[in-house]
């Protein structure tokens, strides 16, 4: 791939993520320069994507602002199991406060 092709590509998909932070409504505050540099930092750039065995950047504890100080990259599947484990945390807190349970 030549140099500008490659440019291209990743300003394309920091575009990507921006705009889906955004339909999601989450605030995106890296620059394309913060974005590579985390990117980079992770030796893990080749193998962004899609797919379990791909990384991702994430949010710690999937909150707040994708920033420099709260993301770190992870493989996909590890992304989607967190976020089911927060998803069933969150579930259980609400069934122990219903009317039937002894927790509340």
């Amino acid at each position: 791939m030549q140099e500008q092709d490659l440019y291209e590509s990743l300003l394309d998909a920091y575009k990507a993520q921006r705009n889906t932070a955004k339909t999601r409504g989450i605030s995106f505050d890296l620059s394309f320069d913060e974005w590579l540099n985390v990117w980079l930092s992770s030796g893990r750039l080749t193998e962004r994507g899609k797919g379990k065995d791909r990384y991702c950047m994430s949010r710690i504890n999937d909150e707040g602002a994708y920033e420099v100080s709260n993301v770190f990259i992870q493989t996909f599947g590890g992304n989607i199991a967190e976020a089911r484990k927060r998803e069933w945390a969150s579930g259980a807190r609400e069934h122990l406060k219903g009317p039937r349970s002894c927790m509340h």
